[in-house]
């Protein structure tokens, strides 16, 4: 039997496992991890193809296995100045609206 070959598999076909092997790597601000792709269909995996995930802590590109490659779109990197430039709309909304507390009047004795 021959092994079909499919440049998109369906995603109820791959497992992927994320395991943590130790938050702190050499003394530094740094972690070491592993992204397991487990292929479970008939097909074999050729050709480009990607996996998307949100990851909060930066990913050193030069530390992923050879044969991968790792790019940064949004992610963590960008996520403040992102949030930043969000909340100005509110910040100019809150400008304009007029909060003026009125004080009782007090009567004279």
């Amino acid at each position: 039997m021959a092994i079909k070959v499919n440049h998109n598999p369906a995603g109820k076909d791959l497992a992927l496992h994320f395991n943590v092997i130790t938050n702190v790597l050499d003394g530094q601000d740094q972690f070491k991890a592993e992204l397991i792709v487990t292929n479970q269909s008939a097909y074999t995996l050729e050709g480009n193809w990607s996996i998307y995930f949100n990851f909060l802590r930066m990913i050193l590109p030069e530390s992923v296995s050879k044969g991968f490659q790792m790019r940064h779109y949004l992610g963590y990197k960008y996520f403040f100045l992102w949030v930043l430039v969000a909340t100005i709309p509110s910040f100019l909304a809150a400008w304009f609206v007029p909060f003026k507390k009125e004080e009782p009047e007090l009567a004279n004795p």
